[in-house]
């Protein structure tokens, strides 16, 4: 990598130095080097992106605003903060020296997008009409809204109010490409429609207690279920940031399917065919059946004997034996794993 001393902030970089933009980092960031070759830097952070000196692309603001969407992507919520630091004069200065040029319109409509401000300029009559998002680089709408002014297909997933704008990542082709709908329909497809929504009943409320442990709150049974109701309503179009967030909302998906709804299922099916087992040895109430298989889970397939003289005093020893006997063989290693933590 060449000295720093020899390179120049581009792009966003240059723009952000140039008018003190606090408070966000793009997630590409360039310099141009004399002398130099093309060189990445990738860390966790984002990527740093080195380029000859060929491609300086002048002091003009407008003219790094152009690297900016050529080489560092789209940035809404920057452009938000430099389109109107550098102004409608001389955005629209610029725009009129290549109006046709894709990037001056996609500038253009980006700028009047974001700061509610109608350029100065005439309508276009001619031209193709081009995409303000590349599709191969970004998730956008499969029927863009064609705008005749600037002759640009506005395919943004929002509007200049609300807009998340996420970007094709390995990771997030990665997840798509793994069909966590086909997976997770493949786990429920062995078992009957009941058990299905008990299944969904418990993750759903686990989901709502580990919420509500987030924000420190304790909440009431009410507020719980109505929690638990918005849950089963909800869909995930409110998310207002990038990739990262969608990145891990895949990997949240991708947990619940393969593991939690995988084991909860797996602990349903175990319990109903314990507690016909368990009912033809003695017959107990639902809540004295439930009550002794999560204390043998949860003491290694055993009924304490703090819980046998204070609940279960009734019961005679061979009863017992043969009821622990059924935990064992209703969830093949009693007490392993989480399933006496329910």
């Amino acid at each position: 990598m060449p000295p720093e001393s020899s390179c120049q902030a581009a792009g966003y970089a240059a723009l952000i130095e140039h008018f003190g933009i606090q408070g966000i980092a793009p997630w590409h960031q360039s310099s141009v080097c004399n002398g130099a070759a093309k060189w990445i830097d990738r860390s966790a952070s984002g990527i740093v992106e080195t380029y000859p000196a060929q491609y300086w692309p002048g002091d003009d603001p407008c003219d790094h605003l152009e690297f900016a969407l050529k080489y560092d992507g789209t940035d809404l919520a920057l452009l938000a903060k430099i389109l109107p630091a550098i102004g409608a004069e001389s955005v629209a200065r610029w725009v009129q020296d290549t109006p046709q040029g894709k990037y001056t319109r996609r500038i253009w409509y980006l700028f009047e997008l974001l700061t509610g401000q109608r350029l100065p300029l005439a309508d276009m009559t001619a031209g193709n009409y081009v995409d303000l998002l590349e599709r191969d680089e970004y998730f956008v709408l499969d029927t863009p809204t064609q705008v005749r002014r600037q002759r640009v297909n506005d395919n943004l997933l929002g509007n200049g109010d609300f807009c998340p704008v996420v970007r094709r990542t390995a990771a997030i082709t990665a997840f798509i490409g793994r069909d966590l709908s086909a997976r997770s329909r493949e786990i429920m497809s062995g078992h009957p429609p009941e058990l299905l929504k008990r299944a969904m009943g418990y993750l759903y409320t686990k989901e709502t207690k580990s919420s509500f442990e987030i924000e420190h709150i304790k909440p009431d049974a009410l507020r719980t279920e109505r929690f638990v109701a918005l849950l089963h309503l909800a869909t995930h179009d409110d998310l207002c940031e990038t990739q990262r967030l969608v990145e891990a909302l895949f990997a949240f998906i991708e947990q619940t399917v393969e593991t939690e709804l995988v084991e909860e299922l797996s602990f349903l099916a175990s319990y109903d065919r314990t507690k016909r087992a368990m009912q033809e040895v003695v017959d107990l109430p639902d809540r004295d059946l439930d009550r002794f298989v999560r204390v043998c889970l949860q003491n290694q397939g055993k009924l304490s004997e703090a819980k046998r003289d204070s609940t279960f005093r009734a019961l005679k020893d061979d009863e017992v034996a043969q009821l622990e006997r059924c935990v064992s063989d209703g969830y093949g290693s009693a007490g392993s794993g989480d399933s006496g933590k329910r």
